[in-house]
């Protein structure tokens, strides 16, 4: 089962490539206090029409390159 995601584009300075920020809330088991943690993802964007702050679904894919395992749905 393929992964899917929402994010938010942070960067898009690169040609088929965006970064997508996503963000998960959890809570701490010893201390009941709420942690927010962020991840960077390189995705791919295929038509080169998304901009900053878009909110986006991603899905898990096949290895597109080096660090891309991600596209835009």
């Amino acid at each position: 089962m393929k992964k899917i995601v929402q994010g938010k584009i942070i960067k898009n300075n690169m040609i088929k490539t965006v970064i997508v920020s996503i963000e998960n809330i959890k809570k701490h088991n010893k201390y009941g206090k709420y942690i927010k943690k962020t991840i960077k993802l390189p995705v791919h964007n295929e038509n080169n029409n998304i901009k900053i702050n878009d909110n986006v679904y991603i899905k898990q894919c096949a290895p597109i390159s080096k660090t891309k395992f991600w596209k835009i749905i």
